[in-house]
């Protein structure tokens, strides 16, 4: 993992530096027109199709370590539609299925950041977790896999801890390639009403998107400029 972040640290400069020189994330092609999703950018990651439904759970995952990238923290849960007793049950707390509220993403959003940092650590393929749906792979049976195979019992908070270990390494080495709140921001065009389609209407907006931000760092232990605390680097043994 430390290999692919050196390996990519110098792609990541220029290409964030040629994401800024289209900061409306749209791309212009050579008839002038401007075409969506093709050249919306996170971190200079380009955001998927699936992540272009303006859910507001979705801005969040829209900066993952790696930029625009769904199979780290996008809360797909949020699709289903269930009720608050089920994401009390399945994550610990209830998350509003209402696309449209800003409250409670965070915390879908940072569980499945935890649950798929520990699937990338296991090599267990996202497509088999509770990423995908609430039926497969969670916290549960990954504690009970790693007891089969070490003969180690780890608690649900022990596991969240080294989902939390491994988000909060990775940011301590993108803040030291300048990466910090200034990019953990969604494309400007998503700040303008949707045009067409079953969004048509909707948008981020942007004191509640800064205020989710704002939720989203209290749970990982940053400050508000996105930098891991101190005493969120002693708690979690990173670097001694």
């Amino acid at each position: 993992m430390t290999g692919f972040f050196v390996r990519s640290s110098a792609k990541w400069r220029s290409r964030r530096k040629a994401a800024r020189l289209n900061s409306s994330g749209t791309t212009g092609d050579s008839t002038g027109l401007h075409l969506p999703l093709r050249g919306w950018h996170t971190l200079a990651w380009g955001i998927s199709l699936c992540q272009g439904d303006l859910m507001q759970g979705d801005s969040l995952s829209s900066f993952a370590p790696r930029g625009a990238y769904h199979l780290r923290n996008r809360y797909t849960l949020e699709e289903f539609s269930l009720p608050e007793d089920a994401t009390r049950k399945l994550t610990g707390r209830p998350i509003p299925q209402d696309p449209s509220t800003y409250r409670g993403k965070e915390w879908g959003c940072y569980r499945t950041e935890c649950l798929c940092s520990i699937a990338d650590a296991l090599g267990v393929c996202k497509f088999m977790t509770k990423w995908l749906s609430v039926g497969l792979l969670g916290f549960e049976e990954f504690i009970e896999s790693i007891e089969a195979v070490t003969n180690m019992k780890l608690s649900l908070q022990e596991m969240l801890e080294i989902g939390e270990r491994i988000s909060t390494t990775e940011r301590v080495f993108l803040n030291r390639e300048g990466i910090t709140r200034k990019d953990d921001a969604v494309p400007t065009k998503f700040f303008r009403p949707w045009t067409h389609g079953p969004k048509a209407g909707t948008k981020i907006e942007a004191n509640p998107f800064e205020k989710l931000l704002d939720r989203y760092y209290d749970l990982h232990g940053w400050d508000r400029n996105g930098i891991p605390t101190s005493e969120s680097i002693r708690k979690l043994k990173i670097g001694g």
